[in-house]
């Protein structure tokens, strides 16, 4: 559980934010540091369209269910009651 302390504020919320399943517009550098810590994986996504509209492609980050598990586990023992609704 080492792995989440002393992370800055701009990762600790990126990596909140993808785990809560909010996994668009977060800055390349952020997420390139935080795959590079293990924290986050990327996917890639694609969307048909029906008809001639064609299709979408993205690449997405996702937080591997075992770090996810490890982060439930650290925010329980780190984080107060009353700033979970900050």
């Amino acid at each position: 559980m080492k792995r989440f302390r002393g992370l800055p504020k701009e990762q600790r919320e990126c990596f909140e934010k993808i785990a809560a399943g909010m996994r668009f517009r977060h800055h390349p550098r952020t997420l390139a540091i935080l795959e590079h810590k293990g924290l986050i994986e990327f996917e890639t996504m694609t969307v048909k369209f029906p008809g001639r509209l064609g299709s979408i492609t993205a690449t997405l980050p996702y937080v591997p269910i075992p770090i996810h598990m490890e982060w439930c586990r650290w925010c329980a023992k780190n984080v107060k009651e009353e700033e979970i609704d900050e």
